[in-house]
């Protein structure tokens, strides 16, 4: 990656999100700098766009590694959080029954 004003490289993430909408750069290019990114190659992305028809343009480029993920705008807290989970592998929590006395 040419220029990294992000921290990514210090901090290590465990998975990133990615607008594709973003000043100055294009997302797409962002994303394929990651791919190429020896140190940052492995590390999950989570697209994210508010122009779904992106959606398959991504994942059927030839020879290229698809996100991890993919979330449509405006994205919901719970979309989110099931996307990640999902990506990251983590089970979802059980809610637990409440006792409806307040107990």
């Amino acid at each position: 990656m040419a220029t990294r004003p992000w921290s990514w490289r210090r901090e290590r993430p465990d998975l990133i999100t990615l607008d594709l909408a973003m000043p100055g750069k294009s997302g797409v290019d962002v994303f394929e700098e990651l791919r190429r990114d020896p140190e940052l190659r492995a590390t999950p992305v989570c697209i994210i766009t508010g122009r779904p028809e992106l959606r398959r343009l991504i994942y059927e480029r030839v020879g290229k590694t698809p996100p991890e993920g993919y979330l449509n705008k405006p994205v919901s807290s719970d979309g989110l959080v099931k996307t990640v989970r999902m990506i990251l592998e983590v089970p979802e929590r059980k809610q637990r029954k409440r006792d409806p006395a307040g107990a």
